[in-house]
């Protein structure tokens, strides 16, 4: 790839990533050099860009069209902006419309991914006692716990879009954008859901398919016992959530980021749910498809009783998710959700953008860490 144009690079300081070497690289991906002299005037109106720029009205609100629907621009109070942070362009820009589907920015975006572990790394590797702001938390299917005392709206996915409009079907992001993940062949990518304000915005961009209710629990079904899928909210204890993400542990972000972190520093970017699984051994079968196909964090261990020669699963508690999904498919109903955290292990609601509008030393100050 040739050098990038100076545009790219301011671009890229403006997104607070001035020395980021794959930013600028990904920015020119997605934005020809016209749309990059227009964002970089951001933010503004496009009246105010025409103006800055020379270009005619009518090119401006083509361009911006254009960079709205791929998901690299926002709109917001102070007019047309680019992202606080890579990572929330990462979730737009990767469930874009099929015709603006870019090789090319795949890859980038998962080298963006990798730069930003290793300034992680680099970071946190005198840092004692490292934390990363969780910003989604895994929520357990509702058939898990249903039965279950104590259960928060927060931690039900019926109620999470019950009474909301519009509810949008979309793309996942993370499974597009990891053109080789593993379960390419097995998982579809339309499998996550955005509601109310962010629904709206969806259909905007034309990126998403409005649903109803009754075809959201099916669809939301069909992710957990079919699939193997992991709900993830935004990590906040309102009953109404603007999305909803079907994760699989091969290519979702927040996996491969702990995968990365929790082993090194004992830290991973998602929180987990208030539950966590337990194993009846006298009715276990030793029949391994929890340990082999349903745990996303190989949770579940077999243990061999040598008196009686019976094999039986048991759960390590420390890394345990509390997704629910072994408790689905046990066939002897061995399994069972067990509530073990209290209410305030989930937060008061706060924005992404309370943390992505925020420098990495800001964030420092306040004992939060985010990807750099």
């Amino acid at each position: 790839m040739s050098e990038v144009e100076a545009v790219y690079h301011e671009l890229a300081a403006k997104m607070k990533r001035p020395d980021s070497k794959i930013l600028p690289k990904l920015l020119r991906s997605l934005a020809s050099l016209q749309q990059a002299a227009i964002m970089r005037e951001m933010p503004a109106s496009p009246e105010e860009i025409s103006e800055r720029t020379g270009l005619p009205q009518e090119t401006v609100d083509k361009d911006i069209r254009e960079l709205f629907e791929k998901g690299v621009v926002v709109f917001t109070k102070k007019g047309w902006n680019l992202h606080g942070h890579w990572f929330t362009m990462h979730d737009l820009a990767g469930n874009s419309l099929p015709k603006y589907d870019n090789d090319e920015f795949c890859n980038l975006m998962q080298e963006m991914l990798n730069e930003s572990l290793e300034i992680l790394g680099e970071r946190w590797k005198d840092v004692k006692e490292p934390s990363m702001m969780q910003v989604q938390r895994v929520v357990p299917d509702w058939k898990a716990i249903k039965d279950i005392p104590g259960v928060l709206p927060c931690e039900d996915t019926r109620v999470a879009f019950k009474d909301t409009s519009p509810i949008v079907l979309i793309h996942c992001a993370c499974k597009r954008l990891e053109l080789n993940r593993k379960c390419k062949d097995d998982i579809p990518l339309n499998v996550c859901f955005v509601a109310g304000r962010q629904g709206k915005q969806a259909l905007r961009r034309g990126n998403g398919v409005e649903i109803s209710y009754e075809q959201y629990l099916e669809i939301q079904d069909r992710a957990a016992r079919e699939y193997g899928l992991i709900h993830l909210f935004s990590n906040n204890n309102s009953p109404h959530p603007e999305g909803l993400c079907n994760c699989h542990h091969c290519c979702c972000a927040h996996f491969i980021v702990t995968k990365y972190t929790k082993p090194r520093f004992n830290v991973q970017s998602f929180a987990k749910s208030r539950f966590i699984a337990e194993v009846d051994s006298e009715k276990c079968l030793g029949c391994r498809i929890c340990a082999d196909t349903r745990c996303p964090v190989g949770a579940v261990q077999m243990k061999h009783d040598p008196k009686t020669d019976k094999k039986y699963s048991v759960i390590d508690a420390e890394e345990c998710i509390g997704c629910g999904l072994c408790v689905l498919t046990c066939k002897p109903g061995a399994r069972k959700m067990k509530l073990v955290r209290p209410p305030e292990h989930i937060p008061e609601p706060f924005g992404l953008m309370d943390v992505t509008s925020l420098s990495s030393e800001e964030l420092a100050k306040q004992g939060k860490t985010f990807l750099p």
